[in-house]
Formats: structure tokens, sequence, C-alpha cells
């Protein structure tokens, strides 16, 4: 969107993505940017299979939505997720590692999809 849209368009597909998790997500639910692109969703207590769900939910809204461009284009964006859920004994960079070895498998896949880690 950035590099073909400007900054302002990922601006507000950015704000539209924030909606959409602030909406989508339970009260006791953690979200944050991670980095550029990327953010983080913490859903204590929450199996994997529920987790995915979550992300699925979340994935069908953003291809549903739409946001202005400064030249008033109508765009569209689409999100991909790695869910992963705690395993015991696992330290947080191990899980995160997982989450992130899915999140690339769902972009190699063709993107705009859920991929729940093994």
């Amino acid at each position: 969107i950035n590099d073909e849209f400007g900054h302002l368009a990922g601006d507000a597909v950015l704000q539209a993505f924030a909606r959409i998790l602030e909406k989508g997500m339970r009260q006791t639910d953690v979200v944050g940017r991670y980095g550029g692109e990327e953010f983080l969703a913490l859903l204590p207590e929450t199996e994997a299979g529920h987790a995915e769900q979550i992300a699925e939910r979340v994935r069908e809204r953003c291809a549903e939505s739409r946001v202005k461009s400064p030249t008033n284009e109508d765009l569209g964006f689409t999100t991909s997720a790695g869910v992963a859920q705690l395993k015991p004994g696992e330290d947080a960079e191990t899980l995160l590692r997982r989450v992130d070895l899915s999140l690339y498998d769902a972009k190699r896949a063709g993107r705009d999809r859920i991929v729940l880690a093994a």
C-alpha cells in the first residue's frame, strides 16, 4: 500500500486494521504492533483452535474492508497470520519463533490466510 499509494494510504489501512482488531478482541486480550506491518495478539486462556477462529474472523473482516486513498481511490487490504498456543515449559522466544514461522508459511502460501503453528 505504501509503495503504490503512499504513506497516508498505508496509515489509513493500519487505522482500519486497528479498528477491526479492537472490535474482534475480548477485554482480556492484548494487541500491539510488533513491527512495521506486524501485530501480536495475546489471547489468555484460549486454545489454539479458538484463536485460529478469531484470527480467521479478523482476516475475513479485513478482506471485506475498504479505505480511501489520498486520491480518493477505494482500496482493499488483506491480512495473514500465524497462530500458536503456548506449550508447557515453552519460553516466549520459542513461542514467537513458531508464530513467526507460521506467518511466513501463510505468506509463502499466497497470503490472505491463517496458519496454525505445529
